[in-house]
C-alpha cells in the first residue's frame, strides 16, 4: 500500500498534468478565436474599402442608396458566419473542459468510495449505517451531477441546432424581404 507521501506526490503530479491540459485547451481556444477575429477584421477592412470605392464612384444619391442596400446582405451573412464560428470555437472548448472535469469527478468518486470502504472495514461496530448513509449521499450527488450534465448537453444541442438553423435561414429571410 502506498504511503501518504507517495499518494500526495502522485496527486500533485496528476494536478499538474490536469492544469497543463486545461491551459493547453485555453491556449488553443484563444488561438482559434484570435485567428477568427483577425480574418474577420481583414475581411471587413477589404469589404469596407471596396464599398467605399464603389460609393465614391456613384453618380447620384439614388446610386448610393442602391449600393448601400446591396452591401447589407453580404455584411449580414459575414456577421452570421462569424457568430456561428465563434459559437463553434466556444462549444468545442466547453466540451474539452467538460471531458476533463467529468474524468476528474470519476476519479474523485472512486477515491471517496475506496476511502469509505476502508473506513467501513476499520470502523467500530454499529457505524456501518453511517458509512452506508455517506455512500448513499455520494450516489445521490453523482445522480444529480449526471442529470445536470445530461441537461447541459441537451441545452447545448438545442442551442447549436438553433444557431445553425438561424444562420442558414436568416439570409434567405433577408433576401425574401428585399
Amino acid at each position: 500500500m502506498p504511503t501518504v507521501i507517495e499518494q500526495m506526490t502522485a496527486a500533485q503530479k496528476e494536478n499538474i498534468n490536469t492544469t497543463v491540459a486545461l491551459a493547453g485547451i485555453a491556449a488553443s481556444t484563444a488561438e482559434k478565436a484570435l485567428d477568427l477575429n483577425v480574418a474577420a477584421i481583414k475581411s471587413a477592412m477589404s469589404t469596407a474599402t471596396e464599398n467605399g470605392k464603389a460609393i465614391a464612384e456613384a453618380k447620384d444619391v439614388q446610386g448610393i442608396t442602391a449600393m448601400q442596400s446591396q452591401f447589407a446582405q453580404p455584411a449580414f451573412e459575414a456577421l452570421a458566419t462569424y457568430l456561428k464560428d465563434s459559437y463553434e470555437i466556444l462549444t468545442e472548448a466547453q466540451n474539452e473542459f467538460g471531458k476533463i472535469v467529468e474524468s476528474k469527478m470519476t476519479e474523485v468518486n472512486k477515491i471517496i468510495v475506496s476511502g469509505l470502504d476502508q473506513a467501513e472495514k476499520n470502523a467500530p461496530a454499529g457505524s456501518d449505517m453511517a458509512v452506508a448513509a455517506m455512500k448513499s449521499a455520494i450516489a445521490a450527488a453523482n445522480q444529480t451531477y449526471d442529470a445536470f450534465a445530461k441537461a447541459g448537453k441537451q441545452v447545448q444541442e438545442v442551442t447549436s441546432a438553433t444557431v445553425n438553423t438561424t444562420v442558414r435561414q436568416a439570409p434567405a429571410k433577408k433576401k425574401a424581404a428585399a
